[in-house]
């Protein structure tokens, strides 16, 4: 598909016949520690009258900043949804983390958008599923990540990585009339950094999707090998083609 897949499942959530595009707000939601420019190529494909909130989350934007919890961040985006909705049509894109936030503000705010697009989002019960599979693993995975992480990020990641720790092992579907486009990467690395890119992990990665979207009535479940989790390497994929 030669159309950028992301912008493609955009636009399957924007009813054009009933919206007009300065009716629309997109709000998107990146990933932890990534900075909310990393959405530019996929905003620069929209048309300009839409009105885009493209937040870089304070994380990153100061290294004294308190670590936010997952009810913080969730509460932060409801109110935007709760303000937008007022008088424009809103749909949510959330990546990774930010897949877990939107997921999340789902639970809630689901009436007030015409949709979300969720792209290889985090599952809250996946830390309790990964050590339920193999705990040596990710306790492995949690010091490589410790080494590589930017300082500042490292009391941001301990305070979330407490808070799925600490989760019920009981994943919670989104809500049925929600309209969603869940993209999951089934892609297993030849040699996995982390236990998500293993055969044994990419199986339980795929059935916490599964499980997420198993309600949904109007909806898309994409599934694609070659694209990674990584965004800005999906986006480069996408935009191939």
């Amino acid at each position: 598909m030669r159309l950028h897949k992301i912008i493609y499942c955009l636009f399957l959530l924007i009813p054009t016949y009933a919206f007009a595009a300065e009716e629309v707000t997109v709000i998107f939601e990146s990933g932890f520690g990534i900075d909310g420019e990393v959405w530019n190529p996929v905003i620069e494909q929209l048309p300009d009258n839409i009105k885009i909130i493209n937040p870089t989350r304070l994380s990153l934007t100061s290294a004294n900043t308190q670590p936010t919890t997952i009810q913080q961040d969730v509460s932060s985006l409801i109110k935007k949804i709760h303000r937008e909705s007022e008088q424009r049509q809103v749909i949510v894109v959330g990546h990774s983390y930010g897949g877990l936030i939107v997921t999340e503000a789902m639970r809630e705010a689901s009436s007030q958008v015409l949709g979300v697009v969720l792209i290889e989002p985090t599952v809250k019960v996946q830390r309790v599923r990964y050590r339920k599979l193999d705990s040596e693993r990710v306790a492995r995975d949690d010091k490589v990540m410790a080494k590589y992480m930017p300082s500042h990020l490292l009391p941001h990641y301990k305070v979330l990585m407490q808070e799925l720790d600490s989760t019920d092992e009981n994943l919670i579907p989104l809500p049925a009339d929600l309209r969603v486009t869940l993209y999951t990467s089934t892609q297993i690395h030849p040699e996995p950094m982390f236990i998500e890119e293993t055969k044994a992990g990419k199986e339980l990665w795929m059935q916490m999707h599964n499980e997420l979207f198993s309600l949904i009535r109007a909806g898309q479940h994409i599934r694609s090998y070659p694209k990674s989790h990584n965004l800005f390497c999906m986006l480069l994929a996408f935009q191939r083609g």
